[in-house]
């Protein structure tokens, strides 16, 4: 019971944090924190076929499929947005290899964790990854946090500490 309760408590955190409630009273779910929601379902579908990767082929081979895989749906983005390809300039690319090498080192160290535990543990746990880049929002690009935003990232890092503490493995 403590470990749904947890899990619930982090979901209605990321809900709290991620969506945008005026644009659901005007119907326009579908545009800004509606995305993020619709993201959120396709996230949730991936991570039990990650694990079922990683039980059958290994960390190495579940990167290589999963990067290879994506990058045709990078394309096909661009293309439906009709975006062309810029080239960045010098602090640019180094902000772009930082938030690769953040990434891609978080995909490894999540992988790792999702091999040693179930995905009901670890899945809520990452989401609290939400509270990392609502602060860092603040801090790097000067957003502020509503009384809502605030309340699901309590809810969130209450869940978390529950999971991650007090339910036995």
């Amino acid at each position: 019971v403590l470990h749904v309760v947890s899990i619930l408590a982090v979901l209605a955190g990321a809900f709290l944090i991620s969506v945008n409630f005026s644009r659901i009273k005007n119907l326009k779910l579908i545009s800004g924190s509606g995305y993020e929601f619709v993201a959120v379902l396709f996230v949730g579908m991936s991570v039990p076929f990650e694990k079922f990767l990683l039980q059958r082929i290994g960390e190495a081979n579940t990167i290589f499929y999963i990067g290879i895989l994506t990058i045709p749906f990078i394309f096909l983005a661009k293309l439906v947005m009709r975006e062309r390809f810029v080239r960045p300039d010098k602090k640019l690319l180094k902000i772009g290899i930082a938030s690769g090498l953040a990434d891609g080192a978080a995909f490894v160290l999540y992988l790792l964790a999702l091999k040693g535990a179930d995905v009901a543990l670890i899945s809520p746990i990452v989401a609290s990854s939400l509270l990392v880049s609502v602060f860092l929002a603040r801090i790097y690009l000067g957003e502020k946090m509503t009384k809502k935003e605030l309340a699901g990232a309590l809810l969130i890092l209450l869940g978390v500490v529950v999971l991650s503490t007090l339910i036995p493995i």
